[in-house]
Protein backbone atom coordinates (compact mmCIF):
# COMPACT_ATOMS: atom_id res chain seq x y z
CA UNK A 1 0.00 0.00 0.00
CA UNK A 2 1.44 3.50 -0.93
CA UNK A 3 2.23 5.99 1.93
CA UNK A 4 -0.36 8.42 0.05
CA UNK A 5 -3.20 5.77 0.23
CA UNK A 6 -2.16 4.88 3.95
CA UNK A 7 -2.74 8.86 4.90
CA UNK A 8 -5.77 9.08 3.12
CA UNK A 9 -7.62 5.58 5.23
CA UNK A 10 -5.81 6.95 8.70
CA UNK A 11 -7.03 10.29 7.72
CA UNK A 12 -11.06 8.61 7.06
CA UNK A 13 -10.57 6.04 10.20
CA UNK A 14 -10.10 9.64 12.33
CA UNK A 15 -12.68 10.83 11.06
CA UNK A 16 -14.92 8.46 11.10
CA UNK A 17 -14.26 7.61 14.94
CA UNK A 18 -14.43 11.61 15.80
CA UNK A 19 -18.48 12.01 14.02
CA UNK A 20 -19.07 8.78 16.31
CA UNK A 21 -17.56 9.95 18.90
CA UNK A 22 -19.37 13.32 19.05
CA UNK A 23 -22.82 11.36 18.13
CA UNK A 24 -22.40 8.89 21.19
CA UNK A 25 -20.83 12.02 23.33
CA UNK A 26 -23.94 14.24 22.37
CA UNK A 27 -26.79 11.52 23.05
CA UNK A 28 -25.48 10.88 26.22
CA UNK A 29 -24.81 14.49 26.79
CA UNK A 30 -28.57 15.29 25.79
CA UNK A 31 -30.96 14.56 28.76
CA UNK A 32 -34.22 12.67 28.25
CA UNK A 33 -37.14 14.91 29.28
CA UNK A 34 -37.46 15.02 33.05
CA UNK A 35 -41.40 14.13 33.98
CA UNK A 36 -42.85 14.03 36.86
CA UNK A 37 -43.23 10.84 38.90
CA UNK A 38 -46.74 10.32 39.44
CA UNK A 39 -49.30 10.51 36.84
CA UNK A 40 -51.25 7.94 37.55
CA UNK A 41 -54.60 9.81 38.38
CA UNK A 42 -55.80 10.49 34.82
CA UNK A 43 -55.29 6.94 32.94
CA UNK A 44 -54.91 8.87 29.47
CA UNK A 45 -52.26 11.85 30.67
CA UNK A 46 -49.28 9.37 31.22
CA UNK A 47 -49.54 7.77 27.84
CA UNK A 48 -50.25 11.18 26.46
CA UNK A 49 -47.26 13.14 28.51
CA UNK A 50 -45.15 10.32 27.75
CA UNK A 51 -45.41 10.25 24.05
CA UNK A 52 -44.77 14.77 23.90
CA UNK A 53 -42.10 13.54 26.03
CA UNK A 54 -40.72 10.90 23.11
CA UNK A 55 -41.63 13.51 20.31
CA UNK A 56 -39.22 16.14 22.47
CA UNK A 57 -36.12 13.62 22.49
CA UNK A 58 -36.30 12.76 18.75
CA UNK A 59 -37.85 16.34 17.68
CA UNK A 60 -37.02 19.87 18.35
CA UNK A 61 -37.92 23.29 19.83
CA UNK A 62 -41.66 23.22 18.66
CA UNK A 63 -42.06 19.25 20.35
CA UNK A 64 -40.10 20.66 23.37
CA UNK A 65 -42.38 23.76 23.33
CA UNK A 66 -45.73 21.21 23.11
CA UNK A 67 -44.45 19.33 25.83
CA UNK A 68 -43.69 22.20 28.49
CA UNK A 69 -47.10 23.33 27.88
CA UNK A 70 -48.70 20.10 28.71
CA UNK A 71 -46.41 20.07 31.51
CA UNK A 72 -47.71 23.37 32.04
CA UNK A 73 -51.66 22.54 32.39
CA UNK A 74 -51.42 19.63 34.72
CA UNK A 75 -49.50 22.60 37.60
CA UNK A 76 -46.06 20.67 36.73
CA UNK A 77 -43.75 24.00 36.79
CA UNK A 78 -40.78 22.47 37.41
CA UNK A 79 -40.37 20.32 34.80
CA UNK A 80 -42.01 22.33 32.29
CA UNK A 81 -39.73 25.30 33.48
CA UNK A 82 -36.90 22.30 32.02
CA UNK A 83 -38.78 22.10 28.88
CA UNK A 84 -39.74 25.29 27.81
CA UNK A 85 -35.73 26.36 28.84
CA UNK A 86 -34.60 23.58 26.27
CA UNK A 87 -37.14 24.64 23.40
CA UNK A 88 -35.85 28.33 24.18
CA UNK A 89 -31.97 26.69 23.88
CA UNK A 90 -33.06 25.53 20.14
CA UNK A 91 -34.37 28.29 19.15
CA UNK A 92 -33.82 31.66 20.82
CA UNK A 93 -36.32 33.52 18.49
CA UNK A 94 -39.36 31.60 19.85
CA UNK A 95 -41.20 33.84 22.04
CA UNK A 96 -43.60 31.23 23.54
CA UNK A 97 -40.67 29.45 24.24
CA UNK A 98 -39.01 31.81 26.62
CA UNK A 99 -42.06 33.43 27.73
CA UNK A 100 -43.12 29.67 29.43
CA UNK A 101 -39.81 28.95 31.13
CA UNK A 102 -39.96 32.40 32.81
CA UNK A 103 -43.70 32.06 33.73
CA UNK A 104 -42.53 28.75 35.10
CA UNK A 105 -39.89 30.65 37.16
CA UNK A 106 -42.18 32.81 38.14
CA UNK A 107 -44.70 30.28 39.41
CA UNK A 108 -42.61 28.69 41.63
CA UNK A 109 -41.63 32.04 43.11
CA UNK A 110 -38.36 33.35 41.65
CA UNK A 111 -39.93 37.22 40.46
CA UNK A 112 -36.58 38.63 40.49
CA UNK A 113 -35.26 35.46 38.53
CA UNK A 114 -37.60 35.55 36.43
CA UNK A 115 -37.95 39.06 35.26
CA UNK A 116 -35.11 39.21 32.31
CA UNK A 117 -36.46 36.76 30.79
CA UNK A 118 -39.73 38.59 30.81
CA UNK A 119 -37.22 41.19 29.44
CA UNK A 120 -35.92 39.01 26.38
CA UNK A 121 -39.06 38.64 25.31
CA UNK A 122 -39.74 42.16 24.58
CA UNK A 123 -36.90 42.10 21.81
CA UNK A 124 -38.44 39.08 20.18
CA UNK A 125 -40.94 38.48 17.08
CA UNK A 126 -44.34 38.43 19.11
CA UNK A 127 -47.21 36.02 18.10
CA UNK A 128 -49.08 36.96 14.82
CA UNK A 129 -52.04 34.63 15.70
CA UNK A 130 -53.50 36.41 18.46
CA UNK A 131 -54.96 40.13 18.81
CA UNK A 132 -52.81 40.48 21.86
CA UNK A 133 -49.46 39.11 21.83
CA UNK A 134 -46.78 37.57 24.81
CA UNK A 135 -45.10 41.08 25.09
CA UNK A 136 -47.68 42.89 26.35
CA UNK A 137 -48.08 40.03 28.86
CA UNK A 138 -44.48 39.78 29.65
CA UNK A 139 -44.20 43.98 30.35
CA UNK A 140 -47.14 43.50 32.46
CA UNK A 141 -45.52 40.68 34.26
CA UNK A 142 -42.30 42.77 34.89
CA UNK A 143 -44.59 45.50 36.27
CA UNK A 144 -46.38 43.06 38.72
CA UNK A 145 -43.34 41.19 39.89
CA UNK A 146 -41.78 44.55 40.68
CA UNK A 147 -44.45 45.66 42.76
CA UNK A 148 -44.42 42.25 44.51
CA UNK A 149 -40.59 43.16 45.03
CA UNK A 150 -41.56 46.71 46.79
CA UNK A 151 -40.02 48.24 43.88
CA UNK A 152 -43.17 50.80 43.58
CA UNK A 153 -41.12 53.36 41.15
CA UNK A 154 -39.75 50.47 38.94
CA UNK A 155 -43.85 49.11 38.81
CA UNK A 156 -44.75 52.02 37.89
CA UNK A 157 -42.75 53.17 34.80
CA UNK A 158 -42.96 49.36 33.40
CA UNK A 159 -47.05 49.83 33.91
CA UNK A 160 -46.76 53.25 32.11
CA UNK A 161 -44.51 51.91 29.36
CA UNK A 162 -47.42 49.55 28.90
CA UNK A 163 -50.06 51.69 27.34
CA UNK A 164 -51.91 50.03 25.17
CA UNK A 165 -52.45 47.05 27.54
CA UNK A 166 -55.49 48.03 29.96
CA UNK A 167 -54.83 45.54 32.55
CA UNK A 168 -51.64 47.56 33.17
CA UNK A 169 -53.41 50.82 33.00
CA UNK A 170 -55.89 49.86 35.49
CA UNK A 171 -52.57 48.19 37.49
CA UNK A 172 -51.21 51.95 36.87
CA UNK A 173 -54.32 53.41 38.07
CA UNK A 174 -54.46 51.68 41.71
CA UNK A 175 -51.12 52.91 42.20
CA UNK A 176 -51.77 56.09 41.88
CA UNK A 177 -54.97 56.35 44.25
CA UNK A 178 -52.25 54.71 46.53
CA UNK A 179 -49.88 57.41 46.39
CA UNK A 180 -52.84 59.62 46.35
CA UNK A 181 -52.29 61.35 42.73
CA UNK A 182 -56.28 61.54 42.28
CA UNK A 183 -56.42 63.62 39.53
CA UNK A 184 -54.48 61.46 37.06
CA UNK A 185 -55.49 58.10 38.52
CA UNK A 186 -59.57 58.92 37.27
CA UNK A 187 -58.80 60.33 34.39
CA UNK A 188 -56.94 56.86 33.33
CA UNK A 189 -59.83 55.33 34.67
CA UNK A 190 -62.52 57.09 32.63
CA UNK A 191 -60.54 56.46 29.74
CA UNK A 192 -60.75 52.78 30.29
CA UNK A 193 -64.32 52.67 30.89
CA UNK A 194 -64.78 54.55 27.43
CA UNK A 195 -63.08 51.34 26.40
CA UNK A 196 -64.72 48.99 28.76
CA UNK A 197 -67.76 50.44 29.98
CA UNK A 198 -68.86 47.59 32.22
CA UNK A 199 -65.85 46.53 33.96
CA UNK A 200 -66.39 45.81 37.27
CA UNK A 201 -62.94 46.47 39.19
CA UNK A 202 -62.94 49.93 36.87
CA UNK A 203 -66.23 51.25 38.68
CA UNK A 204 -65.01 49.97 42.01
CA UNK A 205 -61.86 51.99 41.39
CA UNK A 206 -63.83 55.11 40.49
CA UNK A 207 -65.72 54.95 43.31
CA UNK A 208 -63.06 54.49 45.88
CA UNK A 209 -61.06 57.69 43.91
CA UNK A 210 -64.51 59.43 44.34
CA UNK A 211 -64.91 58.75 48.08
CA UNK A 212 -60.98 59.69 48.62
CA UNK A 213 -62.16 63.02 46.99
CA UNK A 214 -64.87 63.81 48.89
CA UNK A 215 -67.75 63.53 46.82
CA UNK A 216 -70.05 60.74 48.13
CA UNK A 217 -73.26 60.78 46.07
CA UNK A 218 -70.94 60.50 43.19
CA UNK A 219 -69.29 57.49 44.70
CA UNK A 220 -72.73 55.64 45.45
CA UNK A 221 -73.47 56.27 41.85
CA UNK A 222 -70.44 54.49 40.41
CA UNK A 223 -70.93 51.89 43.11
CA UNK A 224 -74.07 51.55 41.41
CA UNK A 225 -72.76 50.78 38.11
CA UNK A 226 -70.98 47.56 39.88
CA UNK A 227 -74.24 45.75 40.31
CA UNK A 228 -74.44 45.94 36.46
CA UNK A 229 -70.95 45.51 35.21
CA UNK A 230 -69.93 41.86 34.54
CA UNK A 231 -66.26 41.84 33.06
CA UNK A 232 -63.14 41.70 34.97
CA UNK A 233 -60.23 43.23 34.10
CA UNK A 234 -57.46 40.70 34.14
CA UNK A 235 -55.28 41.51 36.59
CA UNK A 236 -53.79 37.96 36.75
CA UNK A 237 -52.60 36.73 33.29
CA UNK A 238 -51.68 33.35 34.68
CA UNK A 239 -55.43 31.74 34.91
CA UNK A 240 -56.18 32.99 31.12
CA UNK A 241 -52.45 31.85 29.52
CA UNK A 242 -52.58 28.43 31.36
CA UNK A 243 -56.59 27.26 31.25
CA UNK A 244 -55.80 26.20 27.63
CA UNK A 245 -52.84 23.82 28.14
CA UNK A 246 -55.14 22.21 30.96
CA UNK A 247 -57.65 20.70 28.70
CA UNK A 248 -55.12 19.90 25.52
CA UNK A 249 -54.01 16.37 27.49
CA UNK A 250 -56.04 13.42 29.27
CA UNK A 251 -59.82 13.51 30.51
CA UNK A 252 -60.68 16.84 30.51
CA UNK A 253 -59.75 16.91 26.76
CA UNK A 254 -61.76 14.07 26.27
CA UNK A 255 -64.68 14.68 28.00
CA UNK A 256 -64.81 18.42 27.08
CA UNK A 257 -65.23 17.03 23.37
CA UNK A 258 -67.59 14.81 24.53
CA UNK A 259 -69.47 17.40 26.58
CA UNK A 260 -69.46 19.69 23.55
CA UNK A 261 -71.41 17.31 21.43
CA UNK A 262 -73.94 16.83 23.71
CA UNK A 263 -77.12 18.55 24.08
CA UNK A 264 -77.16 19.30 28.73
CA UNK A 265 -80.58 18.83 30.02
CA UNK A 266 -81.90 15.72 30.55
CA UNK A 267 -85.42 15.55 28.56
CA UNK A 268 -83.58 17.02 25.29
CA UNK A 269 -85.02 15.87 22.38
CA UNK A 270 -81.84 16.02 20.55
CA UNK A 271 -80.56 13.40 23.74
CA UNK A 272 -80.31 10.43 21.71
CA UNK A 273 -79.92 7.14 24.36
CA UNK A 274 -77.86 5.23 21.67
CA UNK A 275 -75.39 8.43 20.96
CA UNK A 276 -74.64 9.35 24.70
CA UNK A 277 -74.06 5.49 24.95
CA UNK A 278 -71.87 4.91 22.33
CA UNK A 279 -70.01 8.69 23.51
CA UNK A 280 -69.60 7.51 27.49
CA UNK A 281 -69.21 3.46 27.55
CA UNK A 282 -65.58 3.41 26.31
CA UNK A 283 -64.56 6.26 28.75
CA UNK A 284 -66.24 4.23 31.69
CA UNK A 285 -64.22 1.58 30.88
CA UNK A 286 -61.18 3.87 30.41
CA UNK A 287 -61.55 5.41 34.40
CA UNK A 288 -63.16 2.39 35.92
CA UNK A 289 -62.45 2.83 39.46
CA UNK A 290 -60.06 4.97 39.56
CA UNK A 291 -60.73 8.18 41.78
CA UNK A 292 -60.98 10.54 39.61
CA UNK A 293 -62.96 14.01 39.01
CA UNK A 294 -63.83 13.16 35.47
CA UNK A 295 -65.94 9.59 36.79
CA UNK A 296 -68.22 12.10 38.59
CA UNK A 297 -68.87 14.02 35.56
CA UNK A 298 -68.99 10.74 33.32
CA UNK A 299 -71.51 9.71 36.36
CA UNK A 300 -73.92 12.77 36.19
CA UNK A 301 -73.85 11.84 32.32
CA UNK A 302 -74.40 8.31 32.99
CA UNK A 303 -77.29 9.15 35.26
CA UNK A 304 -79.08 11.37 33.16
CA UNK A 305 -78.97 8.97 29.74
CA UNK A 306 -80.46 6.51 32.88
CA UNK A 307 -83.10 9.67 33.43
CA UNK A 308 -83.97 9.47 29.89
CA UNK A 309 -85.09 5.87 29.70
CA UNK A 310 -86.91 5.55 33.09
CA UNK A 311 -83.82 3.58 34.23
CA UNK A 312 -84.23 3.48 37.73
CA UNK A 313 -81.17 1.24 39.05
CA UNK A 314 -78.74 2.97 36.26
CA UNK A 315 -79.66 6.36 38.20
CA UNK A 316 -78.94 4.68 41.64
CA UNK A 317 -75.33 3.83 40.26
CA UNK A 318 -74.79 6.75 39.04
CA UNK A 319 -75.71 8.67 42.45
CA UNK A 320 -73.52 5.90 44.10
CA UNK A 321 -70.31 7.22 42.03
CA UNK A 322 -71.17 10.66 42.48
CA UNK A 323 -71.62 9.72 46.63
CA UNK A 324 -68.51 8.53 46.54
CA UNK A 325 -66.69 11.61 44.73
CA UNK A 326 -68.00 13.73 47.48
CA UNK A 327 -70.53 15.60 45.62
CA UNK A 328 -73.30 17.49 47.75
CA UNK A 329 -73.58 19.82 45.12
CA UNK A 330 -76.99 21.15 43.04
CA UNK A 331 -76.21 19.03 40.53
CA UNK A 332 -76.36 15.65 42.80
CA UNK A 333 -79.64 16.60 44.11
CA UNK A 334 -81.26 17.05 41.26
CA UNK A 335 -79.88 13.83 39.85
CA UNK A 336 -81.39 12.46 42.86
CA UNK A 337 -85.12 14.48 42.01
CA UNK A 338 -84.67 12.80 38.94
CA UNK A 339 -84.78 9.26 40.36
CA UNK A 340 -87.58 10.27 43.27
CA UNK A 341 -89.81 11.30 39.88
CA UNK A 342 -89.13 7.73 38.35
CA UNK A 343 -89.81 5.92 41.80
CA UNK A 344 -93.37 7.96 42.48
CA UNK A 345 -92.22 9.99 45.14
CA UNK A 346 -93.39 13.51 43.89
CA UNK A 347 -93.11 15.19 47.19
CA UNK A 348 -89.42 13.99 48.10
CA UNK A 349 -88.54 15.07 44.22
CA UNK A 350 -89.89 18.97 44.97
CA UNK A 351 -87.92 18.76 48.03
CA UNK A 352 -84.43 17.86 46.41
CA UNK A 353 -85.06 20.58 43.67
CA UNK A 354 -85.74 23.46 46.43
CA UNK A 355 -82.73 22.72 47.88
CA UNK A 356 -81.06 22.67 44.67
CA UNK A 357 -82.72 25.77 43.68
CA UNK A 358 -81.71 27.88 47.24
CA UNK A 359 -77.92 26.15 46.54
CA UNK A 360 -78.07 27.23 42.70
CA UNK A 361 -81.06 29.18 41.36
CA UNK A 362 -81.41 28.98 37.48
CA UNK A 363 -84.83 30.16 35.21
CA UNK A 364 -85.16 26.85 34.35
CA UNK A 365 -85.32 24.88 38.02
CA UNK A 366 -87.51 27.39 38.78
CA UNK A 367 -89.92 26.58 36.07
CA UNK A 368 -89.53 23.20 36.78
CA UNK A 369 -90.85 23.80 40.28
CA UNK A 370 -93.74 26.13 39.23
CA UNK A 371 -95.13 23.50 36.91
CA UNK A 372 -94.62 20.67 40.26
CA UNK A 373 -96.32 22.84 42.50
CA UNK A 374 -99.64 24.05 39.91
CA UNK A 375 -99.61 20.04 39.66
CA UNK A 376 -100.74 19.40 43.54
CA UNK A 377 -102.99 22.53 43.21
CA UNK A 378 -100.30 24.40 45.27
CA UNK A 379 -100.45 28.12 43.65
CA UNK A 380 -99.57 30.17 46.06
CA UNK A 381 -95.93 28.04 45.65
CA UNK A 382 -96.31 27.68 41.83
CA UNK A 383 -96.45 31.96 41.83
CA UNK A 384 -93.01 31.94 43.89
CA UNK A 385 -91.22 30.18 42.13
CA UNK A 386 -92.67 31.79 38.69
CA UNK A 387 -91.31 34.84 40.18
CA UNK A 388 -87.94 33.94 41.54
CA UNK A 389 -87.62 31.94 37.36
CA UNK A 390 -88.53 35.66 36.05
CA UNK A 391 -86.12 37.68 38.35
CA UNK A 392 -82.86 35.08 37.30
CA UNK A 393 -84.38 35.80 33.59
CA UNK A 394 -83.93 39.33 34.97
CA UNK A 395 -80.49 39.05 36.06
CA UNK A 396 -79.16 37.43 33.18
CA UNK A 397 -80.30 40.35 31.18
CA UNK A 398 -79.03 42.61 33.57
CA UNK A 399 -75.36 41.19 33.37
CA UNK A 400 -75.78 41.16 29.59
CA UNK A 401 -76.30 44.66 29.51
CA UNK A 402 -79.99 43.85 27.58
CA UNK A 403 -81.74 46.70 30.29
CA UNK A 404 -84.91 46.68 28.69
CA UNK A 405 -85.32 42.74 28.46
CA UNK A 406 -84.22 43.15 32.04
CA UNK A 407 -86.76 45.68 33.39
CA UNK A 408 -89.39 43.76 31.74
CA UNK A 409 -88.32 40.19 33.35
CA UNK A 410 -88.26 41.92 36.87
CA UNK A 411 -91.70 43.88 36.32
CA UNK A 412 -92.67 40.34 35.27
CA UNK A 413 -91.45 39.18 38.63
CA UNK A 414 -93.39 41.39 40.73
CA UNK A 415 -96.74 40.63 38.83
CA UNK A 416 -96.48 36.98 40.43
CA UNK A 417 -94.86 38.33 43.77
CA UNK A 418 -95.38 42.40 44.81
CA UNK A 419 -93.99 41.79 47.94
CA UNK A 420 -90.09 40.37 47.05
CA UNK A 421 -87.48 43.41 48.01
CA UNK A 422 -84.72 42.40 45.77
CA UNK A 423 -87.24 42.42 42.70
CA UNK A 424 -88.09 45.95 43.23
CA UNK A 425 -84.77 47.13 44.23
CA UNK A 426 -83.57 45.74 40.56
CA UNK A 427 -86.39 46.99 38.61
CA UNK A 428 -85.35 50.71 40.42
CA UNK A 429 -82.15 49.81 39.46
CA UNK A 430 -82.81 49.45 35.82
CA UNK A 431 -85.29 52.16 35.40
CA UNK A 432 -82.35 54.54 36.52
CA UNK A 433 -79.90 52.77 34.30
CA UNK A 434 -82.46 53.54 31.58
CA UNK A 435 -82.64 57.14 32.67
CA UNK A 436 -86.93 56.97 33.66
CA UNK A 437 -86.46 58.57 36.72
CA UNK A 438 -90.11 58.54 37.83
CA UNK A 439 -90.04 54.53 37.22
CA UNK A 440 -87.03 54.19 40.24
CA UNK A 441 -88.74 56.48 42.32
CA UNK A 442 -91.11 54.27 42.45
CA UNK A 443 -89.30 51.09 42.77
CA UNK A 444 -87.55 52.35 45.52
CA UNK A 445 -90.30 53.75 47.33
CA UNK A 446 -92.11 49.87 46.94
CA UNK A 447 -88.38 49.00 48.82
CA UNK A 448 -88.72 51.15 51.49
CA UNK A 449 -92.60 50.50 51.93
CA UNK A 450 -91.44 46.36 52.08
CA UNK A 451 -88.47 47.36 54.34
CA UNK A 452 -88.16 50.80 56.10
CA UNK A 453 -84.60 50.38 56.76
CA UNK A 454 -82.94 49.28 53.25
CA UNK A 455 -80.46 51.51 53.51
CA UNK A 456 -79.13 51.60 49.69
CA UNK A 457 -83.30 52.13 48.09
CA UNK A 458 -83.07 54.94 51.11
CA UNK A 459 -79.85 56.37 49.72
CA UNK A 460 -81.72 56.06 45.54
CA UNK A 461 -84.36 58.54 47.03
CA UNK A 462 -82.40 60.79 48.58
CA UNK A 463 -80.19 61.23 45.81
CA UNK A 464 -83.64 61.01 42.89
CA UNK A 465 -84.68 63.91 45.13
CA UNK A 466 -81.90 66.26 44.23
CA UNK A 467 -82.02 67.77 40.33
CA UNK A 468 -78.25 66.60 39.67
CA UNK A 469 -78.92 63.00 39.60
CA UNK A 470 -81.50 61.92 36.44
CA UNK A 471 -80.03 58.88 35.25
CA UNK A 472 -78.02 57.80 32.23
CA UNK A 473 -79.69 58.01 29.29
CA UNK A 474 -80.78 54.24 27.71
CA UNK A 475 -78.16 52.41 29.65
Amino acid sequence: MSPALRSMLVIAIVVELAAGGWFLASRALRAPPALPADMSDDPLLAAEIHELAAKADRGGAPEWRMLGEGLLGQGAYAHAESAFARAAALAPQDIDALFGQAFCIDRTGRMAASNPLYRRCLDLPDRTEDAVGRRPFALYAIGRNLLRLDDVQGAEAAFRENASFLPAQFQLAKLLVRDGRLGEAVRIVDDLLRQLPLALELHQLKARILEAAGAPAEAFLARAMEERSAHLVESNFSTDYVRPFTTRLGMPRVLQEVESRLPPMPGDPRRDPAVLEREIAPLEALVAEARVPQRATLAFLRGALAADVDDVAGITAALGIVDTAGDRGASRLELEALLRDRMGDDATATALRERAAAMAPSPQLHRRLAEECERRGDEAAARHHRARAHFHLGKAAYRRNRLEDALREFREAAVHDDRHVATWYRAGEMAYHLGRRAEAVEAFRRVADLEPDHERALRWLDLLATAAVSGPDGG
